[in-house]
């Protein structure tokens, strides 16, 4: 594929676990396709609900050991607000911020059969070279199991890649308290929220 390998041994966040996978405690974190240069996006693809016709976005992600997943952003009002939030929480962050980076986990609230998104935005005041590696190859992602989804989903479960995200994710669950924002947000919405993808 011609990717230089952008995965580097340090870390960019301190680790929570150092000899280990990364934490499987409190509810999944996904890292969506935000421009880590300018915090615009995140970047969504558009696929056709078969049954209604309707025009769907979904958000490519990459969560622990590398795997890749598709979050469900509705559709294009849904998708226009999240990037609307996301914007406003960019802007709320430091001027001189050099990288950006948004952690997010989807929702069902089954009274009202609907996937929401719960998310943090932070950033960073240095570049960070494989934020940019990550967000470059889920912009190309287009159908869940294709041969470019296949390839992108190897590379990013191959080492170093995968420790580098492992390592990423639970610091940054660390550093922003993950598991009590996302408690949090579940309190506010009612008791009725379950199945956090």
């Amino acid at each position: 594929m011609g990717w230089s390998n952008w995965f580097k041994k340090k870390n960019v966040s301190p680790p929570t676990k150092t000899n280990k996978e990364a934490s499987d405690q409190g509810p999944p974190m996904h890292l969506l396709a935000l421009d880590p240069r300018s915090g615009a996006g995140p970047n969504a693809v558009r696929t056709t609900e078969e049954i209604t016709e309707s025009t769907i976005l979904s958000l490519p992600a990459v969560t622990t050991n590398g795997r890749i997943s598709f979050l469900s952003a509705g559709k294009a009002e849904d998708y226009n607000r999240l990037v609307a939030e996301v914007q406003s929480r960019v802007s709320h962050l430091p001027k001189d911020s050099a990288c950006y980076v948004c952690g997010a986990v989807s929702v069902m609230d089954p009274r009202i059969s609907t996937r929401y998104l719960i998310f943090e935005v932070r950033s960073f005041s240095a570049p960070v070279p494989e934020l940019e590696q990550i967000f470059l190859l889920l912009t190309n992602l287009r159908t869940v199991g294709d041969d470019n989804w296949i390839k992108t989903e190897k590379y990013l479960q191959s080492e170093p890649g995968r420790s580098w995200i492992n390592r990423f994710i639970d610091g940054l669950k660390q550093r922003i308290n993950w598991t009590q924002l996302v408690e949090s947000a579940l309190e506010s919405h009612g008791e009725g929220i379950k199945n956090l993808q």
